[in-house]
C-alpha cells in the first residue's frame, strides 16, 4: 500500500523522522492472511537473507524474530516443535566490514544482533533500550567504532561500541 508521505508524519508512526521526505511512502501492510488463526503460509514468516550479487544464488538466511505467540498456543499445534519461525515482522539491517547488524523488527525483542555477512553466523547480540526502528548508522572516532540506531516510539537515537 502506498499513502501521501504527509500522511507519514504522524509522531506515532514507524517513520518517525516527523519530515516529509517523500511525496509517497510505503503504508502499513495488510497483514498475514490466517484460516481458522493460523498463518497461510508455511514458516518462515519473516526472514534475513544474503545473496550472491554475482549469480543470484541465496548465500544464507535467518528468522527475523520469534513465533508469534498466536501461532505457539494455537491447540492445532500442540505438540508441534515451532522452533524459530520468524514473527512477520521487518527488520532494520547495516553492514560494515563483515558483520550484518540487524534488529528484531519494531514488534520483536528489543536486541541488535551481529551476523557473519559471508555465513549467517550468528556472533551475538546486545539489548537495546527498545525495539529498532527505521535507519542505522555507523563512524569512527578516536579508532572506536560507533552504531547509531533509532529505537522507540517516539523515537530516540541509541549509540553503541565495544569497550576499551
Amino acid at each position: 500500500m502506498i499513502i501521501p508521505g504527509i500522511e507519514a508524519d504522524d509522531p506515532g508512526a514507524l517513520a518517525t523522522t516527523g519530515t516529509t521526505l517523500s511525496q509517497w511512502v510505503a503504508g502499513p501492510g495488510g497483514g498475514m492472511g490466517t484460516v481458522q488463526g493460523l498463518p497461510l503460509h508455511k514458516p518462515p514468516y519473516s526472514r534475513l537473507s544474503a545473496f550472491d550479487m554475482n549469480t543470484g544464488e541465496r548465500l544464507w538466511w535467518v528468522p527475523v524474530g520469534d513465533t508469534p505467540q498466536a501461532v505457539m498456543d494455537h491447540p492445532a499445534l500442540e505438540g508441534v516443535d515451532l522452533s524459530r519461525t520468524g514473527s512477520g515482522a521487518s527488520s532494520i539491517q547495516m553492514v560494515a566490514g563483515d558483520l550484518l547488524y540487524a534488529t528484531e523488527g519494531s514488534s520483536g525483542p528489543a536486541v541488535l544482533n551481529a551476523y557473519n555477512k559471508l555465513t549467517g553466523e550468528h556472533i551475538g547480540e546486545i539489548e537495546i533500550p527498545s525495539p529498532g526502528q527505521y535507519g542505522m548508522m555507523t563512524y569512527m572516532h578516536e579508532g572506536i567504532q560507533f552504531v547509531v540506531l533509532q529505537v522507540g516510539r517516539p523515537g530516540r537515537l541509541v549509540a553503541l561500541s565495544l569497550p576499551q
